[in-house]
């Protein structure tokens, strides 16, 4: 959605065709998180910009797409290996889970992706 939006959005008046007027919905989204710069060489600030960095419109849609693949590959790897012998108890050797174990592993790998993708090198 925010690849298409950028393809049909005209960044040439922002003051008399804001992107809320040419119907745009996740560009707002994204420049009120901070993101103002694109890589087309165009900023939502009305200036021409040399080097807009990592971040940018079109690099948080492809993060998006990027993660919506890596949580599909999850989503299969979760499918296939759901009876894996450390999800059973050792002496019942029924399925137990311990949801805190693994809640915790999880919160801890989106966090270590989130810290990484937020790190900004200050120059």
């Amino acid at each position: 959605m925010a690849l298409y939006e950028l393809v049909v959005f005209d960044p040439s008046a922002p003051v008399l065709d804001p992107m809320w007027r040419q119907g745009m919905f996740v560009i707002p989204f994204i420049t009120r998180l901070g993101i103002t710069n694109s890589w087309g060489g165009w900023s939502i600030t009305r200036g021409t910009i040399t080097n807009s960095g990592i971040w940018s419109y079109e690099s948080v849609a492809g993060a998006h797409i990027v993660f919506f693949g890596l949580c599909f590959f999850a989503a299969i790897w979760h499918w296939i290996y759901w009876n894996l012998e450390i999800f059973c108890d050792e002496c019942t050797r029924k399925p137990s889970l311990d949801l805190l174990k693994i809640f915790g592993i999880h919160l801890f790998l989106s966090g270590v992706a989130c810290f990484g993708l937020t790190c900004e090198v200050i120059e």
